[in-house]
């Protein structure tokens, strides 16, 4: 294997597709742990956001225990590294763009919680990471892994990811996401970007760090905190 092979990680003959955890995914899960807790704690008199937070604690827990024979720990921070997170960034951009274009042709409706914003924000930002840990590195990676066609994986993740939120929506709510077909593409267009630049890149913290910054953006914009 050629030097430049060895360290961005790419496949020889015969290598089969592993995720990789490096140090932006690290400080993300730490993060993410750190908010779960104290949100846990500090709000384990509003069931919204305790018992949430207790799930979110089980998926990511998961999604990391589960996934860790199959995935490479490089816990290094250098130039890949930011290359990574800044590849996270466009996958945030993609969102918005794909959230704003479906929003502007069916219509959307947003959910605005009693939480400070800055805590909010780095709550839904860590429900991003756990999200992807479960569905992306967990589910998505363990079937690539094993030699399922990428594809199929995809669909398979993508459509577990819209049923997931529809199961979450009917608990919270009393209602399908369905009844709002457009939050629902949405999810599915999300998911395909996030787990494609994931497959593309094989970095854990592209897909977290596009859905931190996704789910953080669009509580500030429900709560008017940014303007367009």
């Amino acid at each position: 294997m050629s030097r430049f092979s060895a360290r961005y990680g790419e496949r020889g003959a015969g290598d089969r597709w592993r995720p990789i955890l490096d140090g932006g995914a690290l400080a993300l899960i730490i993060i993410s742990y750190f908010t779960f807790f104290y949100v846990k704690i500090g709000f384990k008199f509003v069931p919204e956001f305790s018992e949430a937070a207790t799930i979110m604690i089980l998926m990511l827990t998961v999604g990391l225990f589960v996934s860790y024979p199959l995935a490479r720990w490089k816990p290094a921070f250098g130039r890949v590294n930011i290359a990574m997170i800044v590849a996270g960034l466009f996958s945030f951009v993609g969102l918005v763009g794909v959230e704003y274009l479906i929003g502007a042709i069916v219509g959307g409706q947003g959910v605005i919680v009693t939480m400070t914003p800055f805590w909010a924000m780095t709550f839904y930002f860590a429900i991003g990471v756990a999200e992807e840990a479960l569905f992306s590195l967990l589910f998505f990676g363990s079937l690539v892994s094993n030699g399922i066609n990428p594809l199929i994986a995809l669909a398979f993740r993508c459509a577990l990811f819209v049923v997931y939120h529809n199961w979450a929506a009917y608990q919270l709510y009393g209602t399908t996401i369905f009844n709002a077909p457009g939050y629902a593409l949405v999810l599915f267009i999300g998911s395909t970007i996030l787990t494609g630049a994931f497959y593309a890149t094989k970095y854990f913290v592209v897909p977290a760090f596009g859905h931190g910054c996704l789910n953080a953006f669009v509580y500030a914009y429900n709560l008017q905190l940014i303007h367009f």
